[in-house]
């Protein structure tokens, strides 16, 4: 009976090379968290340093603006504590995961049928003027939105 390695017990560069850089980026996290208060460092998941550019990702502007206020403290961190030799900070905004659910239109409300032809009538009474164009084609989408001429 033969046994089998795992894919990861045998010797691989390329996994090698990136189990380094995923070492590098976390133990700068570890930095950027350090420096920041809590409640500030629960709010940034991930940071990325991209030539001489630290990206840090927050979820929403009201916490990159109060990490841009830590935007010195954390590249003298980075710089002093870590190989990483940092010029410049950028804070991103994390996009959130869109769902089946949420990336499907919602249905458009149409009017009841009394409704548009109260529209299209109240339109028609008022002197000719841009509202009452936009009136008249207001009814007249309506009308062929919800099927009936």
């Amino acid at each position: 009976m033969s046994q089998f390695k795992p894919v990861l017990a045998y010797p691989n560069r390329a996994s090698a090379y990136f189990l380094g850089r995923i070492a590098i980026q976390k133990k700068i996290l570890a930095q950027v968290h350090a420096v920041l208060p809590e409640k500030l460092a629960d709010r940034v998941p991930a940071c990325v340093v991209a030539k001489r550019k630290l990206l840090i990702y927050t979820e929403s502007a009201a916490w990159a603006s109060k990490i841009r206020f830590y935007s010195r403290a954390i590249q003298n961190a980075v710089n002093n504590k870590t190989d990483a030799s940092i010029d410049m900070i950028q804070i991103r905004l994390l996009m959130p995961l869109q769902t089946a659910s949420s990336s499907q239109q919602k249905p458009v409300r149409i009017p009841s049928a009394k409704i548009i032809d109260a529209l299209q009538h109240s339109a028609a009474d008022r002197p000719l003027d841009r509202l009452s164009d936009a009136l008249l084609n207001l009814g007249t989408t309506l009308k062929r939105l919800s099927g009936r001429n």
